[in-house]
């Protein structure tokens, strides 16, 4: 496993939610900050900046100007696969290379 992946989050990768009508890439940066595209598909959608902090062995809490947005919990990565708890629903997401600019 490369440094990238040694956290419980992946750093420099994009996350892609895996659901037929929602919206979710994260990319998680190293200095604390996530770049996050959230919405509806064929809907609204947004692009938030965000911080975050590791809480606990296995929970990452996402920051909104310092108030939580969004606590994820029994955080797991299989092979290329991210598993997470999200206000009680388990979500997937795939772990993807960043995308050249």
């Amino acid at each position: 496993m490369s440094n990238e992946m040694s956290s419980i989050i992946p750093i420099n990768r994009r996350l892609e939610l895996m659901s037929d009508t929602a919206v979710g890439q994260y990319q998680f940066y190293a200095e604390g900050y996530v770049s996050a595209t959230l919405g509806e598909k064929g809907g609204a959608v947004f692009a938030p900046i965000l911080e975050y902090k590791i809480v606990g062995n296995n929970s990452v809490e996402l920051l909104s100007r310092g108030e939580s947005f969004e606590l994820w919990s029994d955080v797991q990565i299989v092979e290329d696969t991210l598993y997470v708890t999200s206000r009680g629903r388990k979500l997937t997401f795939k772990i993807l290379p960043v995308q050249p600019q």
